[in-house]
């Protein structure tokens, strides 16, 4: 315990208990649940609130007012007022805070990671409104169209439609029926009085744990969070309960959804399973995993190795109240959705109806306590695990988790299989588009996860050691010693660049590296991955191919060892290259009804030539490529372009530096390959006009906007932190810059408004602003952006305006490196763009010294919106 039994009562405060270095107290006053989880090896905080108030807490006539309410939260309260300039994104913005906040069924919470001096900060944000918040007439109408936006965005979406026709068909009587953002008739006519009642009834201390995870004393946190929420008192009534049952289900239930639509069918199957708490829950989760992780799981076999689906996934509900387990995905083309409804069940009846083998599920078991060792090692995933663990039980079940997946045997497997997968306890939707038409789609880089990173004096240049290995590989290392953990990032130059008029080649040999090697078939490195509790995929973007991974300290060089094989010797089965060609067919095919996607190509082919690195072909002509990619082509490409000269490697960890030098000469030395590829650019010229495009779609309810320029600027370039602020300024976030403040929070006319530089690496990429609105808007929001474009260029941005945008751009670049893999990446992209880890050192000072008249001058230059493409995508044909 860190916190002293004289400073306890001093503070009227109780330790109630410890595991895993997390700590508990409640404060005796008001009731309120804190978690103190010190880890000094970043100088970063996260803290978060969650109140045990969810859409299950709702009721028929104010459904959504709990996800409404999460909304109005970052309004004005008492202490931070935002018609006066100090609201709550005012604030955090040059703090450089990361901060959002979330809804479910069972919780809502409000979380920031930012540098530990602002620790203070975040907490006085919570507290004060926990209590003081403003529920006001003109910002619950600005925000009611933003929520509804939000809810259109959802509704041209098939698998949050399939998710929410699944709950309101398989509940019936419990809560969990509605949708967590609300029936749409209740979001649009839930009054004032309504949310500031539901505020009223749950925001209370009583109602709500606190969580500080990070580089703090936890005698000082404890007495800040005591000094900002010991005057709240607890609620003057007990918190209301749901007492509401979901009786039996009595025979199958089935549903078809029917759109206008390009994409592929799709199918969900879902059956009632028990809460959280329950005995048997952890049986479920295995079978998810058992089902679903990774290319060797049960689902992927029988179904996507077989042509059948296109992507499947299995998710198991962690609810305080029963609740769902759900498998869904996408048809391929040319199979039929009874056909995967019918592959889905016999995988199921085979986990009734055969015993799992024990290798199997030791495997699993592996793959979850080494996950969970990278999982909890960062801060923020900590918090928000802890988050949902507080939600479905309480937090102390996140840290019994892997105990109790352990003690799940093949036998409880085949008991529950066999007592909850059955016909009578099955609700089946399936989703049939119509009328498909062909058009545009891209492919989306993968998410990472990542473990901390020790924090030190020194600066990065000299805790980064750099060697050029004797074939040729670039290897940066930086040690942090006790971490336990070792990331790797990686970029290899390669990609559209080096394929002109090739787009999809790059991306999909980045891909077959991981269907087979000499020494793994694609089954194999799936499962080899899994035990490690690590992942490896490779990602081909404009100018390379990148990957990333994480694991425990003992698992690297079995790591590097696989890496090189992948590397160096894939195989490229024929088989392999044949089922993934259909599968990124079937992947194209269902993003085509997508405005956001259609809208970007379309920007991107009336901005650029054919033979230029930001075209995009039509879905047509990507889907006709795909068709003609040979395998030679793809082992030519392979072998020109995956070389070790090519390839930048960045390891941050808990191994020191020549201890990774001797497991790259170990693993790589023999790879051998040509010079290093220069990255080279073409210039792109500005359009001679302005022009507008319309792009019709049937059944839309909503239009994405892309307005866009190509831009000359480049990392390197000596005015880039110029162009970066000014752009921050002008749109880096929906809320607090000067287009979302217009257009999201005085007119409540879109959920989501943006400008930003898509890819400032090397020069060419679009200028581009962003927005989703409702078709009846679009006019006036169009109007909008002009007039905040007009006043930006007569005027240019304030001096406030200037230094809050290097604040937070220095507090979100802190932010994003604190964990091993935040550094490895980040490092790896400083050295590819040729400005070095010096660059972080000098990041703060860079950012600061930018003048209002730099930031215009580069304003000016490049955001030449009088020049400007405008797309409308999804407009009513």
């Amino acid at each position: 315990m860190n916190v002293s039994q004289t400073l306890q009562e001093s503070l009227d405060v109780s330790f109630v208990r410890a595991a895993r270095g997390i700590e508990e107290y409640k404060l005796n006053a008001n009731g309120l649940k804190i978690l103190l989880v010190e880890n000094h090896m970043s100088p970063v905080v996260t803290t978060m609130i969650v109140y045990r108030v969810g859409s299950r807490n709702e009721a028929v006539g104010w459904t959504g007012s709990t996800h409404f309410l999460e909304h109005m939260m970052f309004k004005s309260t008492d202490k931070y007022d935002h018609a006066k300039g100090q609201g709550i994104d005012d604030v955090l913005k040059p703090a450089g805070a990361s901060y959002n906040a979330s809804t479910s069924e069972d919780r809502t919470n409000y979380y920031g990671t930012m540098p530990k001096e602002h620790l203070r900060l975040s907490l006085s944000i919570e507290a004060d409104r926990m209590r003081n918040l403003r529920l006001l007439k003109e910002d619950a109408a600005s925000e009611m169209t933003v929520v509804r936006s939000e809810f259109e965005i959802g509704e041209n979406d098939p698998d949050q439609l399939l998710f929410k026709e699944l709950s309101a068909l398989a509940f019936r009587e419990h809560p969990y029926h509605h949708p967590t953002i609300g029936w749409r008739s209740d979001v649009e006519g839930v009054p004032l009085a309504r949310l500031q009642s539901f505020y009223d009834t749950y925001y209370w201390p009583n109602n709500a744990t606190v969580m500080v995870a990070g580089d703090f004393a936890s005698e000082e946190a404890l007495r800040m969070i005591v000094e900002e929420f010991g005057n709240i008192s607890s609620s003057p009534h007990p918190i209301p309960q749901v007492y509401t049952t979901e009786p039996p289900q009595e025979g199958p239930r089935r549903f078809v959804l029917r759109k206008v639509g390009e994409d592929l069918p799709k199918v969900i199957i879902g059956f009632h399973i028990p809460q959280s708490s329950d005995k048997d829950f952890h049986a479920f989760m295995v079978m998810k995993d058992l089902l679903s992780s990774g290319n060797s799981s049960r689902l992927n076999q029988a179904l996507i190795e077989k042509g059948i689906s296109t992507g499947i996934g299995a998710h198991c509900q962690e609810m305080r109240d029963p609740g769902l387990f759900i498998l869904w995905g996408t048809v391929a083309p040319g199979a039929e959705a009874e056909t995967m409804e019918a592959g889905i069940l016999a995988e199921l009846r085979r986990l009734a109806e055969e015993p799992v083998s024990q290798s199997e599920l030791n495997r699993m078991k592996a793959a979850n306590r080494a996950g969970t060792q990278v999982l909890m090692d960062d801060q923020s995933n900590l918090v928000q695990q802890l988050c949902e663990g507080e939600a479905a039980v309480d937090w102390k079940w996140i840290v019994d988790f892997d105990d109790a997946y352990d003690a799940v045997t093949r036998e409880d497997i085949m008991r529950v299989a066999a007592q909850y997968f059955h016909e009578d306890n099955m609700t089946v939707g399936q989703y049939q588009p119509q009328a498909p038409a062909l058009e545009e789609a891209e492919d989306a880089p993968p998410a990472t996860k990542g473990g901390e990173t020790s924090a030190t004096s020194q600066s990065f240049a000299e805790r980064v050691s750099r060697t050029t290995l004797s074939n040729g590989i670039t290897l940066l290392v930086m040690p942090a010693a006790g971490s336990g953990v070792v990331a790797i990032a990686g970029k290899i130059r390669s990609g559209q660049l080096f394929s002109p008029g090739r787009q999809q080649l790059a991306k999909v040999t980045a891909r077959m590296l991981t269907n087979g090697s000499s020494a793994f078939s694609k089954t194999q490195l799936s499962e080899r991955l899994l035990e490690m509790g690590t992942h490896l995929s490779f990602t081909a973007g404009n100018f390379a191919t990148d990957f990333a991974s994480i694991m425990g300290k003992g698992q690297f060089d079995s790591f590097v060892e696989l890496l090189a094989d992948v590397l160096v010797k894939p195989t490229f089965p024929q088989n392999e290259l044949d089922r993934l060609v259909k599968q990124k067919s079937g992947s194209l095919q269902s993003k085509a009804g997508d405005p956001a996607t259609v809208g970007s190509i379309v920007l991107a082919q009336s901005l650029y030539k054919p033979e230029d690195v930001f075209y995009e072909k039509s879905l047509a002509d990507q889907v006709a490529e795909l068709k003609s990619l040979s395998r030679e082509e793809v082992v030519a490409y392979h072998k020109r372009f995956i070389t070790p000269a090519n390839t930048l490697i960045t390891v941050v960890g808990d191994l020191d530096a020549e201890q990774v030098k001797a497991l790259f000469e170990k693993h790589l030395a023999g790879w051998q390959g040509g010079p290093t590829d220069p990255i080279e650019v073409k210039p792109v010229a500005l359009p001679e006009k302005a022009r507008r495009i319309d792009v019709p779609m049937a059944d839309k309810t909503s239009v994405d906007v892309y307005i866009g320029v190509p831009a000359p600027l480049k990392r390197a370039d000596g005015d880039f932190q110029a162009a970066r602020l000014a752009s921050a300024a002008l749109g880096l976030d929906t809320i607090s810059s000067r287009l979302g403040a217009v257009l999201r929070e005085k007119h409540g006319l879109t959920y989501g408004i943006n400008c930003m530089f898509s890819d400032p690496s090397f020069g060419q990429a679009p200028w581009l602003i962003h927005m989703s609105v409702n078709p009846v808007n679009a006019e006036k929001a169009l109007a909008l952006v002009a007039e905040v474009m007009d006043e930006l260029q007569k005027n240019g941005i304030t001096e406030k305006e200037l230094a809050d945008e290097a604040g937070r751009a220095y507090g979100l670049a802190v932010v994003g490196m604190a964990n091993s893999l935040g550094v490895a990446t980040t490092l790896t992209s400083m050295e590819f763009l040729g400005v070095g880890a010096q660059a972080l050192d000098s990041l703060s000072n860079s950012l600061r010294s930018v003048t209002v008249a730099e930031a215009n001058e580069a304003m000016r230059k490049y955001f030449r919106t009088d020049l400007a493409v405008t797309v409308l995508s999804g407009v009513q044909k």
